[in-house]
């Protein structure tokens, strides 16, 4: 059993400036949302920009009370559904609003952390979004992730401070054209934010820059050695893939 739900805003920007500095955010435990739309919202603010504090803590139920209790107080939230809650019924949250079928695409970006500016380029896009199916998400890292040295495996940029995951969905039949084009401007405004990658599970990269960033470099140099040896032929390709050299 975990303590876990959304606490959502609606004129949540100039609260939430300034609290990633204090003890609000806590890396072991929530992650943000930004969004425009949720059907279980009241019907006043529907189709206009929110903040979803989504946060799981996986721990005694009195003591999620405690450790969660600064995020609910902050502001005024329009929907506080934090509650205790199986774990499993945590990760089907979502279902409803990312249906199989619908069409979608992906781009991420670590951020170096949430300066307030940053937060402004955030909010303008997500009042951008072309879609209310979209989502923009930023999920707070450290905790575990950062604990672990950047060289020990391949997944670089552990110090990120958040993983910008920009989600455009549609309904079926429209163009996907202005709902991708969203996604890239949206990628390219928090740029100047960025520590140079993002992380590709959530990612439709647009070449071999893109891949190269989110390893670094010395890494991306190793796992071609590992490619040359392994898949020289790159049979496995259908990926973000890495070239073999050989």
């Amino acid at each position: 059993m975990s303590t876990a739900g959304p606490v959502l805003e609606e004129k949540a920007v100039q609260e939430f400036k300034g609290s990633q500095r204090g003890e609000v955010l806590d890396p072991d435990h929530p992650e943000y949302e930004a969004a425009q739309t949720r059907p279980y919202l009241p019907r006043h603010i529907h189709e206009h920009v929110i903040l979803a504090a989504s946060v799981c803590f996986s721990g005694p139920l009195d003591e999620g009370e405690k450790v969660l209790q600064p995020l609910r107080a902050l502001g005024s939230p329009v929907v506080d559904l934090i509650r205790p809650m199986p774990y499993t019924a945590l990760q089907t949250q979502s279902d409803a609003f990312v249906q199989p079928g619908r069409p979608s695409y992906e781009k991420s970006v670590y951020l170096k952390g949430l300066s307030d500016d940053a937060i402004e380029v955030l909010v303008e896009q997500a009042a951008a979004m072309t879609s209310p199916l979209s989502h923009l998400h930023f999920v707070l890292m450290g905790g575990a992730i950062g604990r672990i040295a950047d060289h020990e495996t391949a997944v670089s940029h552990r110090q990120a401070a958040f993983d910008c995951y920009i989600l455009p969905i549609w309904a079926k039949g429209q163009a996907a054209d202005r709902h991708i084009e969203w996604a890239r401007e949206t990628w390219s405004a928090v740029q100047p934010f960025s520590t140079g990658g993002g992380y590709l599970n959530r990612h439709q990269s647009e070449g071999e820059d893109e891949v190269r960033a989110a390893y670094g470099a010395a890494k991306y140099e190793r796992l071609v050695a590992l490619k040359n040896k392994y898949d020289p032929t790159n049979f496995f390709r259908l990926n973000h893939n890495i070239k073999p050299t050989v």
